[in-house]
Order: C-alpha cells, then structure tokens, then sequence
C-alpha cells in the first residue's frame, strides 16, 4: 500500500506575504502603465486570455462606440466588433491583434485596421498588442489613429485639387521630396514636429530629419521605395531642430501628379509618447518575471482546460517533477482524484464571475508521493 504523506509546504503567514508581494508588484506595475496611457491620452484595453474585455479606458471606449458604457455591460452584452482589414474587406475575429498576441505569446504591432462605427464612419488604427505574463495572462493594446493618413490616401488617388494646397490641410505629417530624395514641399503638421521653418526644409535631404547614424537606413529605405512603389519604416528616431530626437513611424510611397512627375511622399507621425509608454510596460514585464523566478512560493500558469504551460523553480521543486515532465501535465494530473470535483465547482465559478478568486488547500501529486499543497 503506498505512502500518503501530507505536510504543509509552507505556513500560512510566509506563504500569504509571498502571494501578497508577487499580486502588489505586478499590480503597482500594471497601475503605473495605464495612468502612463492616460496622462498622454492613448487609447488603450486590456483583455484576457480568451479574448473578453477586462478594461477600456474613455479615449478607446470613444473610438469603438462605447462612451455611455461601462466595462460591465461591455463584458456582459459581448458586444460585437465591426473591424475591416485595410484593403476593406471584413477581418475575421482571428485576425484581431489582440487574439494574434494572446494565442501566439508575442507582441504584434503595426496591424492596420478600421473600426466601423455605427454612422458607418470608419476609424482606421495602426494597433499594438502587447502579451503580458503575470498572474493572469493579459494582453494591453495600443493603437494610434491614421484615420487621417488613409484620407490622406483616397483623396491622393480621387482629388484634382492642387496638391499643395491640399497636404496644407491634411492632419497628417507629410514631406514631398524629388527622386534623388530632396525635400520641395513640407506641409504645416511636418514643421510643427520636426522644428522647422518649410523654407528651412526644403532646403534639405529627406535623409537629415534622422540623426546621422542611422541616414544610411532611411536612404537604403529611399532606393527600396522607388523599386517597390511604397516602404513603411516604423519606430525610428527623428532629429527635431532643437536637437531633441523624437520617434516616429514613416510611410515612404510614389505619388504621381496630374502632369506626370513622380515624386516620395514622406507621410510620418510623431509617436513618442507612445514609445515612452511600452518602455515602462517592459520595465514591468522584467520586474515580474525576476519576482516570478526568485520567490520561495511555487507558481505556475494554466489554460481554462488545466493544461499547465509556465512554472517557476519553485514550483518544480516542491513537485519533482522535470520541465519536460511538467509541460505533459493536466492540472487534473496532479490534483488528488477525491478532491477534482470542488476544484471544477471553483473553476465555474471563476469563469461565470460570481468569484473573482480562491484558495483552497488540495494534495498534490508529487513525483514520488502526494503532497498537501496550497492553491
């Protein structure tokens, strides 16, 4: 008959200030982020590993539609999304950045996509979906809005109106530069980040808005372009007047004018702030997983159907098993049988939200004996 052994893997005071610590770290962290968001007027939503809404802040409630409503009856109305890819056509909920982030693991950035809006105005966003490891996998999305970028576009293709006077209005940044990529035309969007007077522009190469280590980049970007009809260089640095370098994403495309000349227009945003804001996500993500792989409490990391896909050291120890061994396993596989059904019950409940959390004592099945764990 085999050996039941049933101990406590940690007391209860040490195992609850170690829970308490790793939640308040990862929570302080993800706290510090949003106001980050807020403060700069980014639009942002957090969903979770299913993709449902968890968060959306106001600036993004406003281009999907939703300011009258709260997170609550979003969640709970399961409202439905009408996104096109930026050709026009419907993109299916698969395609979403934030579902690509969540069911590959990785950040996916520069989606292009347009949200429809009831007036059947269409919003058209440059996304990025930022997949976070923590406590509970959640993915942060981003976007910046190129709505005027795209009209900058369709009006290029339809419009016999002078074409200076026209990038004149546009919202957007834009350069026009001859084929050996010096600037002739600078709109008032592109003085207004970059610094300068337009006749202080037009005097110079496309190549100088960047500092000097990297113009070789933006001129090999040029040659590409004019092979290539159109040539996207996100997150560069650009060098202001003043000295202050500032990050941009840029459109690098041939336009052709109604008498015939071919030109580069140079179509960019100012995306800072932006830049700003993932570097402190990054510096949370790091704080996390040094918390994750340091602390004395076994953590790991399961899909809603058990499978265990993370673990940290400790974990493995208080288990035995291997990582190997570990990535095969269930979390039915290592909950004692007799004790299955109050974790399903608890599993419903987490699902269905009449809970937000639980703990509960279960003995686990360690390699060579079961132990009386803590989950």
């Amino acid at each position: 008959m085999s050996t039941i052994s049933l101990i406590k893997i940690w007391s209860n005071q040490d195992r609850s200030q170690s829970l308490t610590k790793v939640k308040r770290n990862i929570g302080r962290d993800l706290e510090e982020y949003k106001a980050v968001l807020n403060i700069l007027k980014i639009g942002f939503f957090i969903t979770d590993n299913i993709g449902d809404f968890i968060e959306i802040n106001p600036k993004a409630k406003q281009v999907f539609g939703w300011q009258r409503q709260e997170i609550q009856s979003i969640k709970a109305a399961k409202l439905e999304l009408k996104i096109i890819r930026y050709d026009g056509t419907e993109m299916p909920k698969e395609e979403y950045a934030w579902i690509v982030a969540c069911r590959e693991k990785r950040t996916v950035e520069n989606l292009q996509m347009g949200v429809v809006q009831e007036s059947k105005e269409v919003i058209w966003l440059s996304v990025k979906s930022t997949f976070i490891s923590s406590l509970n996998d959640i993915i942060i999305t981003t976007y910046s809005d190129i709505t005027e970028c795209k009209k900058v576009e369709e009006k290029l293709k339809n419009s016999k109106l002078k074409y200076r006077a026209f990038i004149q209005d546009a919202g957007e940044a834009i350069l026009i530069a001859d084929l050996q990529g010096k600037i002739i035309e600078a709109n008032y969007k592109a003085t207004e980040i970059l610094g300068y007077h337009r006749e202080e522009l037009v005097q110079m190469h496309a190549k100088q808005i960047h500092p000097p280590e990297i113009q070789q980049k933006v001129i090999a970007t040029i040659l590409e372009t004019a092979k290539n009809g159109k040539n996207v260089i996100p997150n560069i640095l650009a060098l202001r007047k003043d000295g202050n370098w500032i990050w941009v994403n840029i459109i690098y495309k041939i336009i052709q004018l109604e008498n015939n000349e071919k030109f580069y227009q140079v179509i960019f945003q100012d995306i800072t702030s932006y830049v700003l804001a993932e570097a402190v996500i990054k510096e949370s993500e790091e704080k996390f997983r040094a918390t994750f792989e340091q602390t004395v409490m076994g953590i790991f990391f399961a899909t809603l159907s058990g499978k265990i896909f993370r673990f940290n050291q400790a974990f493995r120890n208080i288990l035995g098993y291997s990582n190997a061994d570990l990535s095969k396993l269930n979390l039915m596989d290592i909950i004692y049988a007799e004790e299955l059904p109050d974790y399903e019950i608890n599993l419903r409940s987490l699902l269905s939200e009449k809970i937000q959390n639980y703990s509960t004592d279960n003995r686990l099945i360690h390699k060579k004996v079961k132990l009386f764990g803590h989950i």
